[in-house]
């Protein structure tokens, strides 16, 4: 049986591949933790003998999703964006050279690529526009000198937007269902007299690529994102179509300086090499909308 730590393992992203991990696979699963935190997600999850706190034997592999994950936080103070997206890097990534690792994924972000109003592929140069995007990139290049220097097998995983169950509660996802419960109208951004869009992908999608990747050779970046690019107007829709509710909304120009307002972050490395989603885009939406209605302290 293997062994992969899990770091953030509570949080959105780390929760969810926590939990295919315990559905596919027999390994054990090592979730470092820090303090209470409520809701906990892992502990929703229900009690396993397979998920562990405390470890002290070989690590064969190892998942870094712990960071600040929201672009706001980051640019409001870019010091704690340091120090919770680089300076925990750079010590997970210390910890990876004293094991022989199979394999170090580091969970990234599509947000590392500039608005170009095009597509961005894996070789695409980035350009980063705020703190978020800057600590993340950092980080990448951080796995890659390991990789180089110290033989350290790491993979970036670029994430775009992720949705699903237990979603952050101040996330575009859950914002829009309570949204739609209650009538509200939207404020829809634009930029340049466009539509934000998205590559918009299920938290279980998600966690099924970093699986994938986990079984491919170190050394590659991916972007791990939904096939289509579409608006965040299509996205509400979509969700919206699921609860028989209609959007109200306007139209409004983006107004936070340095927030990346489009992606389209096309997966076509990993489709390329024969990763395909188990269910369609729109069953995954009913999903994360059907659980969330089902559970209402997560919205």
């Amino acid at each position: 049986m293997k062994t992969v730590l899990v770091t953030g393992a509570r949080g959105f992203v780390g929760h969810a591949i926590v939990s295919r991990i315990l559905e596919k696979t027999d390994w054990q699963i090592v979730c470092p933790v820090r303090g209470v935190k409520t809701p906990d997600r892992l502990l929703e999850l229900g009690s396993s003998d397979r998920v562990v706190y405390n470890f002290e034997g070989k690590i064969d592999m190892i998942i870094h999703a712990a960071a600040e994950p929201s672009t706001l936080a980051c640019i409001d103070d870019p010091v704690q964006a340091v120090n919770s997206n680089v300076i925990e890097t750079l010590k997970i990534l210390e910890f990876a050279r004293t094991q022989t690792l199979e394999h170090f994924v580091f969970i990234s972000s599509t947000g590392v690529y500039d608005n170009t109003g095009r597509p961005s592929f894996e070789d695409t140069l980035c350009t980063s526009r705020n703190m978020y995007a800057a600590t993340k990139l950092a980080g990448e290049q951080m796995c890659m000198a390991y990789l180089h220097s110290y033989e350290v097998p790491c993979s970036v995983a670029r994430l775009s937007d992720v949705f699903g169950p237990r979603s952050q509660q101040t996330r575009l996802p859950t914002v829009a269902l309570k949204k739609l419960l209650n009538n509200e109208t939207f404020l829809i951004h634009c930029y340049n007299g466009e539509i934000a869009k998205r590559n918009w992908c299920s938290s279980v999608d998600v966690a099924d690529m970093i699986l994938f990747i986990l079984h491919q050779e170190p050394g590659r970046i991916y972007n791990v994102s939904g096939r289509e690019c579409m608006t965040n107007l299509e996205f509400i829709t979509k969700i919206a179509k699921c609860m028989n509710k209609t959007v109200n909304y306007t139209l409004g120009t983006e107004n936070i300086q340095g927030r990346n307002v489009s992606h389209d972050s096309p997966p076509d490395l990993i489709w390329s090499l024969g990763w395909r989603p188990e269910k369609s885009f729109d069953d995954r939406i009913k999903e994360f909308v059907d659980w969330t209605l089902d559970h209402p302290a997560w919205y």
